[in-house]
């Protein structure tokens, strides 16, 4: 029972005595009665009951669930309409998202493109978005040791890689090449009949791991004329094995550096002087000053050590046939570029 409802009974109960009563003092004392009666009223709720009356809705069809003070809940009561919030927006986002401060959305067959927060590395971004580290160097080729504030780089949807198809490639070929199964690739590449029928395009092969050393060249910068040919030949301008071309010709044919640099140590195979080196057999490998690398690999004979400072067009060694040089019969070089385009391939 509220409090007004007590009132109402309490000034009818006053006009009531009012109009009884023949003492010209019965209407003051019954008004003070009634005020006395109110408070102490007042104090049993308070003191029992803590005023703690429940907010109720109403709609048509009756009461509806009991709710909380709208400018706690933010529930709307009685034409009460939260406002919307207006928190700052993160920095990072994903193109292709209608929300960016949320990261969420997908820029072509669930592949996102993310720019980098301060103090991110590759490995909390893999693990942000439950992937290997592998997987975001593998979809990353640009990326050398690590990442910085504003780069934007690609996110996969799931563990995997990126394949450039090529015309020779069909969907059976690159199935069982790398162990996926048809149905994921079309499954994770909507548009691959045209890819295919094309021979040209980049597909998404989910959970494969890389057999070789496979670059997204379509994600690699384009430095122009910074490079110039290794060598004289015949250069078969088919993109290959790590971004590289074979230029062949006979065996002991100059080779020189494309572009200035310094002779470098590779990381896994040491100087390249001699050995098989997972295939490239003797190889030279050059850091140039925009931060690409290039390698010349299946050389008779190598005439730099490391450290050494070499300029454009400078002899480095000669044509050779070491290593696994099966893809071209006789002696080439492969030529290979680190984190750009390589400007002679063409096809």
């Amino acid at each position: 029972m509220g409090i007004r409802y007590l009132f109402e009974h309490f000034r009818a109960l006053r006009g009531f005595i009012q109009n009884k009563g023949n003492s010209k003092y019965f209407g003051f004392f019954s008004v003070v009665f009634c005020v006395l009666v109110s408070f102490l009223v007042i104090f049993i709720n308070s003191f029992f009951f803590n005023g703690d009356f429940e907010v109720q809705r109403f709609e048509k069809g009756g009461v509806m669930d009991v709710v909380q003070d709208p400018t706690i809940s933010g529930s709307v009561v009685w034409g009460y309409s939260q406002t919307e919030s207006k928190e700052p927006q993160n920095e990072s986002f994903v193109s292709g998202s209608s929300q960016p401060s949320t990261n969420i959305g997908t820029a072509r067959d669930g592949i996102k493109t993310y720019k980098v927060q301060k103090g991110e590395t590759l490995r909390g971004i893999a693990s942000k978005f439950s992937l290997s580290l592998e997987t975001i160097k593998l979809s990353n080729p640009q990326i050398k040791k690590e990442v910085k504030r504003g780069d934007i780089i690609t996110i996969l949807p799931t563990n995997g890689l990126l394949y450039s198809v090529k015309p020779s490639d069909s969907i059976v070929s690159i199935s069982e090449k790398y162990e996926v199964s048809q149905s994921l690739i079309k499954q994770f590449n909507p548009t691959y009949i045209s890819i295919f029928s094309e021979g040209a395009g980049i597909i998404f092969l989910p959970y494969a791991t890389a057999k070789e050393k496979d670059v997204l060249v379509k994600n690699l910068p384009d430095v122009g004329n910074f490079f110039s040919l290794p060598a004289v030949g015949w250069n078969w301008g088919e993109l290959h094995k790590d971004n590289a071309v074979d230029i062949a010709n006979k065996c002991g044919t100059e080779v020189v550096a494309s572009a200035d640099g310094v002779v470098i140590k590779d990381e896994v195979f040491g100087d390249g002087s001699s050995g098989w080196n997972g295939g490239y057999g003797v190889f030279a490998l050059l850091e140039h000053t925009n931060g690409t690398k290039t390698r010349y690999a299946h050389l008779e004979k190598s005439f730099v050590d490391i450290g050494d400072v070499v300029s454009r067009g400078q002899k480095i060694g000669v044509m050779g046939s070491t290593g696994n040089a099966e893809s071209v019969n006789g002696c080439h070089v492969h030529f290979e570029i680190v984190s750009a385009k390589n400007p002679f391939i063409l096809r």
